[in-house]
């Protein structure tokens, strides 16, 4: 099943699989209690490693381009 980016948001939002069952349903998509339960607990499992954290928190460099930030890297650049 393909969910539109709108239709995700509304599903992260919710605050119960049964609430999900219930937006799922206004979408015209049927949901047993089961899968409710499922896509809930999936759509909640968000984990970020103490890496990723601190590549976000730091600001971490993750192209080969990093150094200093004012260097030009690209000679058609400089005029």
């Amino acid at each position: 099943m393909k969910l539109t980016e709108g239709q995700l948001t509304k599903a992260r939002a919710c605050k119960s699989a049964e609430e999900l069952r219930s937006l799922a349903a206004s979408e015209g998509i049927e949901l047993n209690d089961e899968e409710a339960e499922a896509y809930f607990a999936e759509l909640n499992d968000v984990h970020v490693s103490d890496e990723e954290l601190d590549a976000v928190a730091g600001g971490k460099c993750t192209n080969q381009n990093c150094g200093n930030p004012f260097e030009i890297k690209h000679p058609d650049l400089l005029g």
